[in-house]
């Protein structure tokens, strides 16, 4: 036991991971611990589950760079099914990125759009700026 001690003390640490590895395997061939739960798309649910039909959800749509509205014509398993108002044409949107009109979220998976700051124009004071190109070193090329 002493060596095999001595042994995993030289092991670096993908050997570590990879031995890590099978003894959870080997634990669990012998029904010493059970297999993780596989993560839950619960986010999703749980955000389908706050759409109905009819409701009104705004949505970015990166084709056409721009928010579109729409009302919601079907809750599916996995996305919506909307019909924007504007052109009537159809979309399936992810419930992650629509959002009803109204609630504070942005459409825009970027956030909300902000302009760019206003800076003032540089001060170059007069007759700094001279008609006549300038040399490098002071001679002709």
């Amino acid at each position: 036991m002493i060596d095999l001690m001595a042994k995993v003390e030289t092991l670096n640490v993908f050997q570590l991971q990879e031995l890590d590895r099978k003894v959870k395997m080997r634990l669990l061939a012998f029904g010493a611990i059970t297999a993780p739960a596989l993560p839950s798309v619960g986010r999703s649910s749980a955000s389908r589950a706050s759409f109905k039909c009819g409701d009104l959800v705004d949505f970015y749509s990166p084709r056409d760079r721009t928010n579109l509205r729409a009302r919601v014509e079907k809750v599916n398993s996995v996305n919506l099914s909307v019909r924007v108002v504007d052109s009537g044409k159809k979309w399936r949107v992810a419930p992650a990125l629509a959002h009803l009109v109204g609630a504070d979220k942005p459409a825009s998976p970027f956030g909300s759009v902000v302009s760019p700051p206003e800076f003032p124009a540089p001060r170059i004071p007069a007759g700094s700026m001279s008609s006549a190109a300038p040399t490098l070193g002071g001679g002709a090329w």
